[in-house]
């Protein structure tokens, strides 16, 4: 009996531990998946108009959302993915070829761009990331897209 219960209470502990190990990755995933869908929407973009779309307002950055990016209307992308926890976002920065802020002027189109978020399992920042080092997505932004 008291082999039983002390099996039960290392089972009751490593259950406690493993518990949000799957729900924290399954998240991560689905945020990985959003920002492959905002980059996918903002290649159709630039393959229409020759720049990807700048920030509302024209500034280092803001949240890729249809506040942040109205340009990619309904045509580019049906509805905004949204972090799984309410508090986090997705941060969008586009670059002109000099590296600093962009619009959709043929003289200073935005020819690259960082997605960026806060993973949950990987809390390393991501290394040289200027899009994401005041981006406000999370506690850490440790996962990137770019393009080119």
């Amino acid at each position: 009996l008291i082999s039983i219960g002390v099996i039960a209470v290392l089972s009751a502990g490593v259950v406690a531990l493993n518990g949000q190990g799957p729900a924290q990755g399954s998240r991560d995933a689905r945020r990985q998946a959003d920002l492959e869908n905002v980059a996918s929407a903002m290649e159709l973009y630039r393959n229409d108009l020759s720049t990807y779309p700048p920030c509302s307002p024209v500034g280092t950055g803001c949240q890729a959302n249809a506040a942040g990016i109205p340009a990619l209307t309904a045509a580019y992308i049906a509805t905004f993915p949204a972090d799984p926890i309410a508090a986090r976002r997705y941060m969008y920065r586009p670059f002109d070829s000099g590296g600093g802020t962009c619009s959709e002027l043929a003289a200073d189109r935005c020819v690259t761009y960082g997605l960026c978020t806060a993973l949950e399992k990987t809390t390393a920042a991501v290394a040289g990331a200027p899009a994401c080092a005041t981006a406000g997505c999370g506690l850490t932004c440790s996962y990137r897209i770019t393009n080119p």
